[in-house]
């Protein structure tokens, strides 16, 4: 039995597929990179998945950003911000240490700037591009648990965005700070790869 033979415009088809796919990779990597530099993510590891380290997760969460919404409230720029968390850093470990105590738990609780990969990520109507970007991560015990995400800078942690769309004052906030261009691909990057999610894999 003869193998199976693929008519000429079925294998131009595909190559188009592949040609398209790599284009659209290298344009939403370079896009993200530039997204990237205007932004401050922020992670909180929780120290397993059950439902308790899950909870307590949520609850350094809240503490976190409400001390952090005060602390970067004037700061205008990812450097800035930066340096504030710097310069505040074991003042926001002693309030998420104390929130794990008064819960009753007994975990080591690690603050850390570093740059990771996050996939696409969708707070509301606004959608993050996956890629590497600079985050606050705050690890609570062994941090092998499901994490939280969110922005330091711009301050979208400090908004309810969980569902919904994001408030238009925030979404003002955002453009000024990513640019007429950037602002584009993170308004409107659902319509665009929402269905593409395979491409997380690639842009790391």
């Amino acid at each position: 039995m003869k193998g199976l033979k693929l008519s000429r415009t079925a294998v131009l088809a595909v190559l188009f597929f592949l040609a398209a796919n790599i284009l659209v990779n290298e344009n939403v990597e370079a896009k993200q990179k530039e997204i990237a530099s205007s932004l401050v993510r922020f992670h909180v590891r929780a120290n397993s998945d059950s439902p308790e380290d899950q909870e307590l997760k949520l609850k350094v969460r809240d503490a976190v950003v409400e001390e952090m919404e005060m602390l970067l409230k004037d700061s205008e720029s990812v450097e800035e911000s930066l340096e504030t968390i710097e310069q505040n850093m074991e003042h926001i470990l002693t309030v998420a240490s104390q929130t794990v105590r008064e819960n009753g738990y007994q975990l080591e609780v690690s603050g850390y700037i570093t740059e990771e990969y996050f996939p696409l990520r969708i707070y509301g109507d606004v959608d993050l591009p996956p890629g590497r970007y600079t985050a606050f991560r705050i690890d609570l015990g062994a941090a092998e648990g499901k994490n939280w995400g969110g922005v330091l800078y711009p301050p979208l942690c400090f908004v309810d965005i969980t569902h919904g769309v994001l408030p238009q004052e925030e979404k003002a906030e955002l453009k000024e700070i990513l640019g007429e261009e950037e602002y584009a691909v993170v308004d409107t990057y659902s319509l665009e790869f929402k269905y593409l999610k395979f491409l997380n894999q690639w842009v790391e």
